[in-house]
């Protein structure tokens, strides 16, 4: 056993169980004790040490009993009539009980909440800024009821400035501005449009919103892999040297909403810049073609999503007048996306019916969720170079989640139904495709102790007696755990994937990659360009191996560094070693924008070693 897969197999050992990072990097655990600095309303209400001057403060409340026309008797005023006699009860010259002090707060809170608090007379006293001043007097019916209570919140700040400090607490950063082509604005506050009954008897209120992300990424590869060399010339043959990457290449998800309720939607989806697994971009190398520069445009027209989803009781309102629930089934239809088993057994965009069935109560279970699928087009099956769409594969799948007191519990059942059929390529080679396969995943995901841990078990079963290249048997286990340090936000995290046999998933789009992309970003695919991931992500030989890493936040979490080591070794004898590590800086521009930079080096056996470094600019809209 060479030094390479002895490195990997203790790595496996002592990554133990595992965690993706980038998925579930914002989960808080119990054991930090430093406050979540993004609150919805704290930052707009008093706490305990806000008032740096009970008694004083005190006094002064009492004093606007006699004097409405004054920020402490407008406030008087709001306070509510046990308050008011309490406090006027209270002898001044002395140090408040903390029952009074709590009382004071939560009365105080309660006046600020009123939209109508402020009077320009009473305040007339009080220098304020200009843009707070015209808020005011235009009224804060118009605003939230969170960015009203702030408002009233620093009216009284610079009203009482010896006794009230700012607040000490982060405000919630506002919600970027969606993009709204009609209709009412998405999660927002104010009167909605009376909309239009449908024959079913269901009233629609359309309103159509556009969304999406815009990812640019350069990204450079030395892959390790020696390209072959020239032959079909004069002479001896010419050597080509080592195969790289080198590319600026662009990816754009945009997305259609159009929603009729809150629970019925059309959702059209394009990706206008690739196409197949390629990119638009400019590429200074490939593993193909040597310095050879040029622009590539591979984008199409091709619809990516198209599809329809609601709930049969309110669509039709009328089968179920008492709401006992009978009808409530939820349902799509149409080209729409599946990620199943955190994307081991299923991701992919399929032309597909589901009928779901949500809210089921049986024995010790909190909540059940069942849903059927129907796939007839749109299957990529496969994959890398074999990954392709099935014109004659159908789906038949039921996916259940069950919630229980301590444990999710993910059971998913999938079968695909394909013809086989023989493809000739150019070199004489034979390539047999299709046939049918059966899918199981089994998953739990539960809190051991302070930590967040989930196993998953994925299992495919070639059904069809001929052996082709996109239906196969064999079993993939992963075990996923985190834990994050008291005290902070950072997140440690470790993989282990056990893999036998050769197996398969039931469809993947030709940009995911392999199964194995959630063990970590080591082996995660970029989804953009000719880039891969560092550390193959398949599930084609017997295999073993893992990650583990630490995630480091900055800046209140709008910033981060990954640093994360990783490797498998397969146990055919095939030399397929690969041990690496890799770090990630994040950071976050703004509500929309994030810029990312990656590095990475990777050993393997049998191979020379394969580096990189890419950068991206993601915009999100």
């Amino acid at each position: 056993m060479t030094m390479c897969r002895i490195q990997i197999l203790m790595l496996a050992m002592g990554a133990a169980i595992a965690f993706c990072p980038y998925s579930h990097a914002a989960s808080e655990s119990k054991l930090s004790q430093k406050p979540i600095p993004l609150q919805t309303e704290a930052y707009a209400l008093f706490a305990v040490e806000d008032i740096q001057d009970y008694e004083a403060l005190l006094m002064k409340l009492k004093a606007g009993a006699e004097n409405a026309e004054s920020p402490a008797g407008r406030v008087w005023q709001f306070l509510s009539p046990d308050l008011r006699e309490e406090f006027l009860s209270i002898e001044g010259g002395g140090e408040l009980e903390r029952v009074v002090k709590y009382r004071m707060i939560n009365g105080l809170n309660a006046v600020l909440r009123y939209p109508t608090f402020y009077d320009s007379a009473s305040f007339s006293s009080v220098e304020l800024p200009e843009e707070l001043k015209a808020e005011l007097e235009s009224g804060l019916e118009g605003l939230g009821p969170v960015d009203a209570t702030a408002r009233n919140r620093e009216l009284l700040r610079l009203s009482f400035p010896d006794e009230i400090l700012e607040s000490q607490v982060r405000p919630f950063p506002k919600r970027p501005r969606t993009l709204r082509i009609f209709g009412d604005d998405f999660l927002n506050h104010g009167n909605l449009q009376e909309g239009f009954k449908i024959p079913t008897g269901a009233v629609w209120q359309p309103s159509l919103f556009v969304f999406g992300t815009l990812r640019t990424a350069w990204q450079y590869e030395a892959t390790g892999n020696r390209l072959p060399p020239i032959t079909d010339v004069a002479g001896p043959p010419i050597q080509r040297g080592e195969a790289k990457v080198e590319e600026l290449v662009t990816r754009l998800d945009l997305f259609f909403n159009l929603a009729l309720t809150p629970t019925e939607r059309l959702v059209l989806g394009l990706r206008p810049f690739d196409h197949n697994g390629n990119f638009n971009g400019y590429r200074w190398q490939t593993p193909n073609i040597v310095n050879k520069e040029d622009w590539y445009l591979r984008g199409d027209a091709d619809v990516d999503q198209l599809f329809f989803e609601g709930d049969f009781g309110e669509l039709f309102p009328g089968l179920d007048k008492n709401d006992t629930g009978v009808v409530d089934f939820g349902f799509s239809v149409g080209r729409q996306p599946f990620f199943f088993q955190e994307g081991i057994m299923i991701s992919d965009n399929v032309d597909a019916l589901g009928i779901t069935r949500n809210n089921l109560l049986i024995g010790a279970a909190a909540n059940i969720r069942s849903t059927f699928v129907w796939g007839w087009d749109e299957l990529h099956r496969g994959v890398g170079v074999n990954n392709r769409k099935r014109d004659s594969a159908h789906l038949f799948a039921l996916f259940n989640s069950i919630d229980f007191p301590k444990t999710t519990v993910d059971l998913d059942l999938a079968y695909i139904n394909d013809d086989v059929t023989t493809r000739y390529l150019n070199n004489g080679a034979i390539l047999r495709e299709g046939g049918d396969q059966v899918n199981v995943g089994l998953s739990f995901v539960q809190r051991i102790g302070h930590i967040n841990t989930a196993f998953r078990f994925n299992i495919s079963e070639r059904t069809s007696s001929a052996d082709t290249i996109h239906s196969d048997s064999g079993q993939v286990f992963l075990a996923e755990a985190s834990w994050t340090p008291p005290y902070g936000y950072d997140l440690v995290y470790s993989t282990l994937f056990v893999a036998n046999d050769h197996y398969q998933s039931v469809a993947r789009d030709p940009s995911t990659g392999g199964p194995l992309g959630r063990v970590g970003i080591l082996f995660a695919s970029p989804g953009i360009g000719f880039v891969g991931s560092p550390i193959e992500n398949t599930t084609d030989h017997d295999s073993a191996g893992g990650a583990i890493g630490y995630q480091k936040f900055f800046d209140e979490q709008r910033k981060q560094v990954i640093l994360e080591l990783g490797g498998r070794t397969d146990f055919d004898g095939s030399d397929r070693g690969r041990l690496g590590i890799m770090a990630r800086y994040q950071q976050a521009f703004k509500t929309r924008y994030v810029w990312s930079v990656d590095a990475y080096y990777v050993q393997r056996e049998a191979l020379d070693e394969k580096k990189g470094i890419r950068t991206e600019f993601v915009v999100q809209f």
